[in-house]
């Protein structure tokens, strides 16, 4: 962010909050200007934040997989299974499955295990338990893990978190703002930063093509 303020003489103070509960009053609150926020919550409070980059080739699909072992290869084959995921707000790895699951009249008991890394695990260990992830994360195991599992549904895909700014704030700044990741963009000595911030091809977001969709989904019924 130093080098985002010294392109449109924008001081940034850095918070961090002590739990993801603070950080999402803070924004139902909008206390906070700038945020990387999760699809979902930017879907939630369009009205407050608007998202201004993204990065081009960064999405999030959530996937659901079973043990190898188990005979579960698709939906068809769930019975009684136990679903874990990492926590209940987790955009792809809890909300896009259990909105898939319900889509498809698959109703099971939920448990929370607070990782996707432990997700993944206790699959591999339990056949009678199916586990929620995402693409990225599942990709990051290393290959011994991901043998033992079979990956039986993949969701929709969206856009991973964009950079937003709230809606109180001068237009000028923020397209300011949105101009300056642009422009580290165009120079190679900033790649590895922007890598830092996963954000290593930055875009204009937009809401509507990028967003919106995800309110259809009505995903607020499966939060826990």
């Amino acid at each position: 962010m130093t080098k985002i303020g010294q392109q449109t003489n924008v001081c940034f103070e850095i918070k961090h909050h002590k739990s993801n509960v603070d950080y999402l009053a803070a924004i139902e609150a909008e206390e906070i200007d700038y945020t990387f926020m999760c699809p979902f919550q930017q879907s939630k409070h369009n009205d407050k934040y608007e998202p201004i980059i993204r990065d081009e080739k960064s999405h999030i699909k959530g996937i659901i997989v079973a043990n190898k072992s188990s005979g579960i290869k698709q939906l068809s084959d769930i019975e009684n299974e136990t679903f874990v995921a990492p926590f209940g707000t987790a955009f792809g790895a809890s909300l896009l499955n259990k909105s898939y699951l319900d889509i498809n009249g698959i109703d099971l008991p939920v448990r929370y295990v607070k990782t996707h890394q432990n997700v993944y695990r206790i699959v591999a260990t339990d056949p009678s338990i199916i586990g929620g992830g995402v693409f990225l994360t599942y990709q990051r195991e290393d290959e011994n893990l991901r043998s033992q599992l079979t990956i039986i549904a993949e969701t929709l895909e969206f856009p991973a978190h964009p950079f937003s700014a709230s809606t109180k704030l001068p237009n000028s700044e923020v397209q300011d703002i949105q101009q300056a990741w642009l422009n580290l963009r165009q120079d190679d000595r900033h790649a590895s930063m922007l890598r830092s911030a996963q954000l290593t091809h930055p875009i204009p977001a937009n809401y509507t093509r990028d967003y919106a969709s995800i309110k259809e989904l009505n995903l607020q019924q499966y939060l826990q």
